[in-house]
């Protein structure tokens, strides 16, 4: 576990250049992903806000292809989910009994409640942050009926009228004809009567 405090990309390269060498020379694994992880890391105690440039985490993982965390110096508990939402997967933070003790470190650290407080905002993160995959969710399949629309009659029409962009329009639920199809409905014969306001399906088209 490296952190970054300090540390310019080049000075993060040569201690990686310089492990894999002394690895190299104890005859162990070069590959360095499967032990290594390095910490974005601002050293300042208390780090202030506009110093913490999270966006660094990115660079750091696309730069050395290797497990990026974050060692958080930052008063309170709100960048280290967001740190988790950038990609960390590791988080250092600071805890004390007593954040009046002298030292550096006492009052930029977390009393246990405030841990605990924030070790919960990470997992909520984890779960928020999802995978990457695209698709509607148990709860949207749910309402995706009633929350979408369908093509639905404005007037009163008989079994041999002709459907045009005067007698229909998209209205909830969405149980009936997709309005995206609504260039293949235009000039189809109805084969019933339906009446305004009534939902149009394939069914009902000659």
């Amino acid at each position: 576990i490296i952190s970054t405090g300090m540390a310019t990309i080049n000075e993060i390269e040569e201690t990686i250049k310089w492990i894999k060498a002394e690895r190299i020379s104890h005859n162990l694994n070069s590959e360095l992903k499967s032990f290594i992880t390095l910490l974005h890391c601002t050293s300042c105690y208390p780090a202030p806000i506009e110093s913490i440039n999270l966006r660094a985490i990115s660079t750091i993982k696309n730069t050395f292809n290797l497990d990026v965390g974050y060692s958080d110096h930052s008063s309170g508990i709100e960048v280290a989910p967001l740190a988790v939402a950038m990609g960390a997967t590791f988080i250092e933070k600071h805890f004390t009994a007593d954040k009046n003790q002298t030292g550096p470190d006492h009052k930029a650290s977390l009393s246990p409640d405030e841990l605990n407080a924030m070790v919960k905002k990470i997992r909520n993160t984890e779960i928020i942050m999802g995978t990457s995959l695209k698709h509607p969710t148990k709860e949207e399949e749910e309402i995706k009926i009633s929350s979408r629309r369908s093509l639905c009659l404005t007037k009163d029409l008989k079994k041999g009228d002709k459907l045009s962009i005067d007698n229909i329009t998209p209205k909830r639920p969405g149980d009936g004809i997709q309005p995206k199809d609504i260039d293949k409905v235009l000039g189809k014969i109805l084969n019933k009567n339906k009446f305004s306001g009534n939902t149009l399906f394939w069914k009902d088209l000659v």
